[in-house]
């Protein structure tokens, strides 16, 4: 049998063991036969560029990317550039922003600095874009659902 030429492997090939097993077994299966992300992989980059990586996604698929992302920077040493219009994922993963407007750096720095007042307008725009969810309000809310469930369960005198 003939020997494959290493530069024609498969992207997945090209793949060391730990960055093979780290992508597998963190990818949702749909994304896990995406050679995109193992062909970023197989070279061994010091930066990856994301572009709106989770904006298709639904959001338990998306953190689930974002975990991943993180453990392959902590593990493997890679940094990314990550374009998105989500600040809520920015202020999730980024440790600096740039807030480009139509082509142009409208506002940079540590995501700290960037992120709190005052803002340009067009970073004031996209933050309140953000929905902020309060998270007792959820609780609030099972806590009306199970009351009235109990009311309807409970004998009628």
């Amino acid at each position: 049998m003939a020997r494959r030429d290493p530069d024609q492997a498969e992207p997945q090939d090209r793949l060391t063991p730990r960055a093979r097993l780290l992508l597998h077994s963190r990818l949702p299966p749909r994304c896990r036969n995406d050679g995109s992300s193992a062909r970023a992989l197989a070279v061994e980059p010091d930066l990856i560029i994301c572009d709106e990586v989770t904006s298709a996604l639904d959001q338990i698929v998306a953190e689930g990317i974002l975990k991943l992302l993180l453990r392959l920077q902590k593990e493997l040493g890679v940094s990314y550039l990550y374009i998105t219009h989500d600040l809520a994922t920015v202020k999730a993963i980024a440790d600096w922003v740039v807030v480009m407007h139509q082509g142009k750096v409208v506002q940079q720095g540590p995501k700290e600095q960037v992120l709190k007042p005052p803002h340009h307008p067009y970073t004031e725009l996209l933050l309140s874009s953000v929905p902020e969810m309060d998270p007792r309000r959820l609780d609030g809310l099972l806590a009306r659902r199970a009351a009235a469930a109990s009311a309807k369960m409970a004998p009628v005198a």
